[in-house]
Parts: structure tokens; sequence; C-alpha cells
């Protein structure tokens, strides 16, 4: 059987959400059965304090990597020297060559876009974002598929993230939230195909009946969160939510882990906790290259994970196979779509602040409670957010999309 030949497009290598995802599937496809390369569209080169992580892993793998940031080099020329002496015939001369030299390089750098996707079989589309960028660039009959990452209700009404896709033509998409198809649909975009890939990853060899992570002594109970420092990820809930856990219990502490993406919403957070006087509780721990090893340094007995609805990302489906219990607050802009506090649910999931910190409080006074909540999780992403499981059945899906 031919190989399939596959580009996945992504923004960049960094370690994010969607960026991982792309690494995740590229490194999981069956190279038997396909072939795989990847686009990034921005510079994986540029940006050293937050580094193109997956780009030297995925390139020590064999992995061929193209990046749209690379445009045609500009035609240089040697202008004679008397246009340079006469500053009027110097600019007479420089604007229609910027021109010229502009339009070729457009031209040139379209064409070369072109060119490449016209050598795959399909190209599947690490977020909606990149759709409206690149969908007059896909050559007639080829298979387009987007793979989601946002929700609609992170960014509010003000920018659409489904600008671009047809209501009458042929979408693709996979979803890792059910709740990005029915956005798709509100919004009445055309859905020829849908597949359930949930956020996944290869198990790690844990002993489903470990309770070493239990066997230390909490002198405080240490609460951490993960994520990025962005107005895009709000804290501001998460801080209030904490002021009132604290009134419960003192021995509590919060470790904010994450790169700090904007500087002034970080200041802003800094100058929300020393309002609320909780310097000596709540410590910024930067960015963490070994979440595991950072949880085992701080000696974290959970994690508070801000979500959209009830869904979470890499970093809480991560540590919740590794057996460390996590509770979801949510930040999404509606309430309507799930109960607002639900401990019940796989992971606890809480819209308000004062159940956050109620539940909180409650669970972490009796450690079998925690346990329990534990292994609960643990069990839940094991099964459903095994990549060994769910890679083979997207590949049989995709292979039948493309015969």
């Amino acid at each position: 059987m031919t190989k399939k030949r596959i580009l996945i497009v992504t923004s960049s290598l960094q370690a994010a959400g969607a960026e991982k995802y792309a690494f995740e599937l590229a490194k999981s496809f069956d190279k038997r059965n396909f072939d795989v390369e990847l686009l990034t569209t921005n510079d994986v080169y540029s940006n050293k304090t937050f580094p193109h992580i997956y780009f030297p892993i995925l390139k020590s793998l064999g992995f061929k990597i193209h990046t749209i940031f690379n445009k045609p080099k500009e035609w240089v020329i040697q202008v004679p020297k008397f246009i340079t002496r006469n500053i009027f015939l110097l600019k007479l001369f420089n604007y229609p060559f910027f021109i010229v030299n502009k339009c070729r390089i457009d031209i040139l750098y379209q064409q070369k876009i072109r060119n490449l996707f016209k050598k795959f079989d399909a190209i599947l589309l690490i977020d909606a974002l990149h759709y409206r960028k690149l969908k007059d660039y896909f050559p007639e009959n080829i298979y387009i598929e987007t793979h989601l990452m946002c929700h609609q209700v992170q960014f509010g009404e003000s920018f659409d993230i489904y600008e671009g896709y047809s209501r009458v033509g042929k979408n693709n998409f996979v979803y890792i939230d059910a709740i990005q198809l029915q956005e798709i649909r509100n919004k009445k975009i055309a859905v020829q195909n849908s597949f359930y890939f949930p956020l996944s990853l290869e198990i790690p060899q844990i002993n489903r009946n470990s309770t070493a992570f239990y066997n230390r002594s909490h002198l405080q109970k240490n609460i951490a969160v993960f994520t990025r420092i962005s107005s895009m990820k709000p804290l501001e809930k998460i801080i209030d939510s904490f002021e009132l856990l604290w009134q419960l219990d003192s021995t509590v502490h919060l470790k904010l882990f994450g790169f700090i993406q904007d500087l002034e919403y970080y200041k802003s957070l800094i100058k929300l906790i020393k309002v609320k006087g909780l310097v000596k509780n709540i410590s910024f721990e930067g960015h963490s290259a070994d979440m595991m090893g950072s949880i085992n340094k701080h000696d974290i007995l959970l994690l508070w994970v801000p979500a959209i609805y009830n869904f979470v990302g890499y970093a809480a489906t991560e540590v919740c196979m590794h057996k460390v219990p996590i509770i979801l607050n949510n930040i999404d802009k509606s309430c309507e779509t799930l109960p607002l506090n639900d401990s019940e649910i796989i992971p606890p999931y809480f819209y308000s602040e004062q159940g956050l910190a109620q539940f909180t409080f409650s669970i972490l006074q009796n450690e079998k409670d925690l346990e329990k909540l534990r292994d609960k999780e643990y069990e839940y992403y094991v099964d459903n957010n095994n990549m060994t499981n769910n890679i083979k059945k997207y590949q049989d899906y995709l292979q039948l999309k493309l015969i």
C-alpha cells in the first residue's frame, strides 16, 4: 500500500497546547502507512526566551520541517553613482524598484506555498486560526482537515475564530471537546466530516496501586497552577478563590508556574495579590520545563486548573496520568453549558470562587478523599486519553477519507 503524505500545519513548535498537539500527533503516526512532514507559520529559530523545544526533537526523529517564515530573498542591484548622488533620482529609482521587488517576492512566496501543498494527500491544520490565512493556497481536490484547539468563548464576540469557513462547502473537523463542534454548528458552518480525538499522551509507566505520592509529610498544603501568564488565560478567579480558601485554612499556599507572556498582565496580578495581603501565600515560580519534577520538588498536593467549560489541556491530563489530583475552575464567559458547581463529575468542576474554595478545603481535610479523587481521575484519563488507542482509531478514520 502506498504511503499517504500528510502535512501538519502549526504556528510554532514551542511548549504550548496546539504545538504540543502537533508534536504528539506527528510522532505517533504509523510510519509504515503515513509519511508525515510539518509546516510552521513562525520562525522556529527566533525566540530564545520561549524556545521551540519540539523542533530539535522532531528533527532528531527524522521529520522534515518547513516554515512559511522563510520568504524569497530580495533582489539587490548596483545603483549607478550618478543616481546615488542625486536624492531626487534615487527616490525616483527606489520606489518602482521597491514595488517590483515586493510583487516578485509575494508571487514567489505564494507559489512556494502552493507548490508545497500540492505534494501532499492531506493537510492537517492544528487550529482553526490557520484556515483564514491559508485557504486561498489550497489546491483543488486535496483533503483539508482542521483540528480544533480553541473555544470561541476564549475570544468573546470581538473576534471570530471560525471566520472563512464556508456555510455550504466541504469542511472537515477533528475536535478535542464536543463544545467546539457545537460552536461551529451554532455559526451555521457546513460540516462534512467530524471526528473526536481527545488530547492524548502515551501512558506513563505507573503502578496503578501506588500511593508513594502521599507517603510524604506535608508541612504546608501546596496547591499549584500550571499555565501561561497571559490575559488569555485569566487567573483572577483563581486568586479570589484562594483568598477564600486561605480564610478557611491559613496553612495553604498557591504556587503559580508559567512563562510570563504578558508582562503588564503579570504586574496587574502582583498588584492584586498585594491588595489582598497574600504575598506570603502566593508565589510565581516561573516556567517549568519539568512539570512532574516541579510537583515533587515543591511538594504539591493538588492542582487547580483554569478551564474552558470542563475541558482540560495537556498539563492537567499529564498530571492526572501521574496520579496527582486536579480540580477545575471555570473561566469561560458563559455558565449555561454545564452545571455551575459539580463535585461529582471527573474532574470536579466549579464556576464560583466559593464552590472551588469550599470543596478544596473539604478534600484537603481528609487524605482518603484526596486519594479517591486521584484514583478516579487517573482511571478516567488513562482510559480516555491513551495515545496508543486513540491514534489507531484516528488513522483508520483518516485512511478511509483518503481513499
